[in-house]
């Protein structure tokens, strides 16, 4: 053997030696894959989650792991599906915990799910794994037994799969026995769910999955009606705001025709402003919160806002209904580039985002690459001038003005109120 062929042979051997030894049986190459916690959704129609992970080409073995919660009872399966390029499926693994039916979750139960892959030199290089869970509530099963195996009540997992592809609702077969039972009319199909055709408590549940982007769109609209008022609301962004406990809200909404449609002085009090005991925020936490909806009451949320007073104080409040910052309206890029007087002055306020950050209702409708006095959009015009909480001097606080743009002026005027809240 030449000394080239040596030196070669000397270098490739350890590659070799590593590829023979995956290659022996019984070395698998495993991919953990955990989709965390899951709060199952309870309606009374049946409802599909879907969730996707992509697939490690070199391992040849999954074990995949995830935790379900309830916060009411809840009949339920699970399955998880593997995916090549083309999209096709190779093989449905399904959760019953008997013959084709569902499971039950009392409320406030969680159960840890573990599994591991046993087809592992079955498939084609898989390039994705989705959990779809599947989920009604009791009265819901009621509404959608099926006789299709016995169990009637509890084996709805056929119902659920049908009403994923079908629709909501499941016909009661026909009796093949019976020539003269009428063949069942088609299921109507399914409705997806929209910001505006979704009841509060349906909102509520899929914002707590912290995946209402997958729903909603930020800018979407919904009308309300508030007393003898209408109120326009539009969703600002998702997973921004924070509850006392640190925990990310799903979603953030506000009220683009700022409602209530009357002026308020934000700090009638007196004194040198602060928003922690402004007279705005006790009204908006107070008489304003209490003239929503009940059902819309019930799902809002407490986040902690930081604001910076007059006194130079960034004190944090805990608000059911707020209005926003500069900071939330602008980018970090629009304050640092603005050659206002007071933007100048105040702007240590809005470094490191310490009166919140923008939503990205208003960073998708301003040009965010230009100086705040320049960042113009019609979607600021809102028909009134209305209030920003950050304050401006002793008496002085921002507010945006009828033509879209930043402006101060005294805490004691009378102007419109942009009210946000969490749900």
């Amino acid at each position: 053997m030449s000394k080239i062929n040596k030196i070669t042979f000397i270098f490739l051997l350890p590659i070799i030696f590593v590829m023979a030894f995956f290659a022996l049986p019984g070395c698998d190459r495993v991919q953990k894959i955990d989709f965390k916690e899951i709060t199952l959704v309870s309606k009374d129609v049946p409802y599909v989650q879907h969730f996707t992970k992509k697939l490690d080409g070199n391992a040849n073995k999954r074990e995949v792991s995830y935790t379900l919660t309830a916060s009411k009872d809840t009949y339920y399966m699970v399955e998880l599906c593997y995916y090549d390029k083309s999209g096709g499926y190779f093989k449905r693994e399904t959760d019953f915990r008997g013959p084709r039916r569902a499971n039950k979750m009392t409320q406030n139960d969680s159960e840890d799910f573990f599994y591991k892959d046993s087809y592992k030199d079955r498939y084609n290089k898989p390039t994705k794994i989705e959990l779809d869970v599947y989920s009604v509530s009791a009265e819901g099963l009621s509404n959608v037994e099926t006789t299709h195996a016995e169990g009637s009540l509890y084996n709805c997992a056929y119902c659920l799969l049908y009403c994923k592809y079908y629709g909501r609702t499941m016909p009661t077969p026909p009796d093949p026995a019976d020539p003269t039972d009428p063949t069942p009319t088609t299921p109507t199909p399914p409705t997806t769910p929209t910001f505006a055709n979704s009841t509060w408590e349906e909102i509520a549940e899929i914002s707590a999955q912290g995946n209402a982007q997958q729903y909603f769109s930020v800018g979407e609209t919904r009308r309300i009606q508030i007393g003898n008022e209408e109120a326009v609301l539009v969703i600002l962004d998702f997973n921004h705001d924070k509850t006392t406990n640190d925990k990310t809200v799903g979603m953030t909404i506000g009220f683009k025709n700022l409602w209530p449609l009357r002026n308020y002085e934000i700090n009638a009090n007196g004194g040198v402003y602060s928003w922690d005991d402004c007279s705005l925020r006790t009204a908006l936490n107070g008489e304003i919160f209490n003239k929503l909806p009940q059902d819309l009451r019930g799902v809002i949320k407490t986040v902690v806002k930081q604001t910076y007073g007059a006194d130079g104080f960034n004190t944090p409040s805990q608000d059911k209904l707020w209005i926003p910052s500069v900071a939330e309206i602008y980018s970090q890029t629009a304050i640092t580039k603005s050659t206002k007087a007071e933007i100048i002055a105040n702007r240590s306020n809005w470094e490191n985002n310490e009166e919140g950050q923008q939503y990205a209702f208003f960073r998708d409708n301003l040009m965010n690459n230009l100086a705040i006095e320049v960042s113009f959009s019609t979607y600021l015009q809102l028909g009134r001038d209305w209030w920003l909480r950050s304050a401006c001097g002793t008496n002085k606080c921002f507010y945006m003005s009828t033509n879209g743009k930043l402006s101060s002026g005294s805490t004691s005027n009378g102007i419109g109120v942009f009210a946000c809240f969490c749900v």
